[in-house]
């Protein structure tokens, strides 16, 4: 049996203070042809709302009934994300002999940069040496004067993945 195509349409913009903002999402509709959607947003694009917004807001995606799309390998919650960068914050602490909380080390921009940039390879890294070699390159970038050796960053590595792996 082939699966169906069809045509999911959004309008999708962000707004807030610059640093602060959020995104907005409207799901419009499911279309049976690409041709349908397009046409459904140059409807929408003349309402109140959405003629405010660029054309460019809309969205035309295509999905494919009966299949998963999304979210194969499940997701990280916000509470799982938050105690992770607590987590990462904790292991660079201990590296870099700084006596901080987590908090007060987030106070630093590239120290909280650095701990992004960490947290956004630990849950597809295929193994310690992978994660070490990510972290090694994050930091010469952005503590260049305060080099570490690679077994340093190994044994970082190791401990955020074996937390990660113990919840």
């Amino acid at each position: 049996m082939n699966n169906k195509t069809i045509f999911k349409l959004s309008h999708i913009y962000e707004y807030g203070e610059k640093g602060n903002e959020d995104i907005e999402i409207k799901e419009l509709g499911l279309y049976s042809l690409y041709e349908n959607a397009s046409a459904a947003s140059d409807r929408y694009f003349l309402l109140p709302g959405f003629k405010q917004y660029s054309k460019t807001c809309f969205l035309i995606e295509e999905c494919v009934i009966d299949e998963d799309s999304g979210w194969k390998e499940g997701f990280v919650g916000t509470t799982e994300l938050s105690q992770d960068f607590k987590t990462i914050t904790l292991y660079l602490n201990e590296l870099f002999e700084i006596e901080k909380t987590a908090e007060e080390s987030w106070e630093d921009d590239n120290y909280y940069q650095t701990v992004c940039e960490v947290n956004e390879k630990i849950y597809n890294a295929i193994d310690a040496v992978e994660l070490a070699a990510h972290i090694s390159s994050v930091l010469s970038i952005r503590f260049k004067d305060n080099p570490k050796t690679a077994d340093e960053c190994l044994n970082v590595a190791t401990k955020i993945l074996d937390s990660l792996i113990l919840r």
